[in-house]
C-alpha cells in the first residue's frame, strides 16, 4: 500500500480494535449516509483485502454485500424502510 496513514492504521491492532468498537456508534458515518444520500459502497484492492477496513464499514454502516469479484466488494446501504 502506498498511503502511509493506511499502513499505520493496519499495523496498529489496538487502534484497529478501538476503531471497530467505535464504528458501530459512529454518528459521522450515519450522517454521511444521510447527507449524500449514499446508496452503495465499493471497496477496491488493495483495501478490500484488509479485514480492519471491511470490519469498520460493516460495523458502522447498515450494509448488505451484493457483489464480490476480483477483489472488489460491493455493498448496498440498507435503510430502515428497505427492511
Amino acid at each position: 500500500m502506498r498511503d502511509e496513514s493506511v499502513q499505520n492504521f493496519l499495523a496498529d491492532t489496538s487502534v484497529e480494535r478501538q476503531i471497530a468498537q467505535q464504528a458501530a456508534h459512529s454518528r459521522s458515518l450515519e450522517g454521511l449516509v444521510d447527507a449524500v444520500g449514499l446508496g452503495y459502497v465499493f471497496v477496491h484492492p488493495p483495501y478490500s483485502a484488509h479485514a480492519p477496513i471491511r470490519n469498520y464499514l460493516e460495523a458502522g454502516l447498515p450494509l448488505e454485500k451484493f457483489y464480490e469479484r476480483d477483489g472488489v466488494l460491493g455493498y448496498r446501504v440498507v435503510r430502515q424502510a428497505d427492511k
